[in-house]
């Protein structure tokens, strides 16, 4: 069955490239990785064994593209080497991206589905490429650019568990009931971009539908970067208020300033600070200083060990140096 679903669909695509001169494109993953894991994520005790894991990504990507319409529909498989027997298969194929783009006029369109919402260095909202399942939303997505240097984005989600006929419990783990949020970004001819960013989430309480919270992050990156020298700098300031994800009074901020210096054609270096406020044991009860980072990448920042997938309760500051290859 979905052998003939995805056969059906090809077709559709190309009739609709014939009847209306469009453009369909496919492209396919094939994405292994396998990890020794000792004292990954947290420290090993000498008595355990290392773990030795096989990861495996399948996606089949499917764009159709016109003057008036863009179309993206990737379909994928995850799975772990080992976890289904030789008969049979604990994987299934999954929507990762089903989304519709229509243009409205010049420099404006509507975004619509299940998409992943990349912004900035992704830290608040990403992709999160390197997990094997990947991040996406089901947002709408209104998107402005009236000039090549000025673009605006809205996004607007409300989220449901299920089909009902009456407003329910949103019962998904880690998920917000209702998002929106605003990113605009002005870039300069000098080799520095702007970015302004605010996401308001609402978080239902648990099993109660009437009760919402609000959780709101705000703030600003700059960014330097100019083929004409060989410096680059960014820095970011986040502020948090509102609930925390278990609905504590939150005041939270975070901020990091990263600088960096091409040696030459393939070495890079670069130095910077990252900081996340966090609880101190003083905090009175029902109150909350630990930033969230929401839904970005993970694996990216805060060592590649990934112990900090979550911020710690009483916060994160980190200090870091890297030389790595320019590409």
């Amino acid at each position: 069955m979905k052998k003939l679903i995805i056969v059906f669909a090809l077709f559709v695509l190309t009739a609709l490239v014939k009847n209306l001169s469009a453009q369909v494109s496919l492209d396919a993953e094939f994405r292994p990785r396998t990890e020794f894991r000792n004292g990954f994520r947290k420290p090993l005790a000498d008595t355990l064994w290392p773990a030795f894991v096989t990861f495996q990504r399948t996606r089949l990507t499917a764009d159709y593209k016109s003057k008036v319409i863009n179309t993206r529909i990737t379909l994928q498989d995850s799975r772990v080497w080992g976890k289904s027997d030789t008969k049979t298969s604990d994987s299934k194929i999954e929507v990762y991206e089903a989304w519709a783009e229509y243009l409205l006029t010049s420099g404006i369109s509507a975004q619509f589905g299940r998409q992943p919402l990349k912004y900035d260095d992704q830290r608040l909202l990403g992709a999160a490429n390197w997990s094997n399942t990947g991040l996406a939303h089901d947002v709408l997505l209104l998107k402005v650019k009236p000039r090549k240097s000025f673009q605006v984005h809205l996004g607007a989600a409300y989220n449901n568990s299920k089909d009902t006929l009456l407003e329910v419990a949103y019962t998904t783990k880690q998920m917000y009931k209702t998002m929106g949020f605003m990113w605009l970004s002005k870039s300069f001819g000098n080799g520095i971009t702007l970015t302004a960013i605010n996401i308001l989430e609402g978080l239902q309480k648990t099993k109660n539908y009437q009760v919402v919270y609000p959780r709101n992050t705000s703030g600003a990156n700059v960014v330097f970067q100019s083929d004409s020298s060989r410096f680059t700098g960014t820095a970011f300031l986040y502020v948090q208020n509102g609930r925390s994800s278990s609905f504590e009074k939150l005041k939270a901020y975070a901020f990091s300033a990263k600088a960096g210096y091409k040696m030459n054609k393939y070495l890079m270096a670069s130095a910077g600070i990252d900081y996340y406020s966090g609880t101190s044991p003083t905090v009175i009860a029902g109150e909350s200083n630990t930033f969230n980072k929401l839904y970005g990448a993970n694996h990216s920042f805060n060592v590649y060990m990934e112990y900090f997938q979550a911020i710690p309760k009483a916060g994160l500051t980190g200090l870091f140096c890297r030389f790595y290859r320019v590409y």
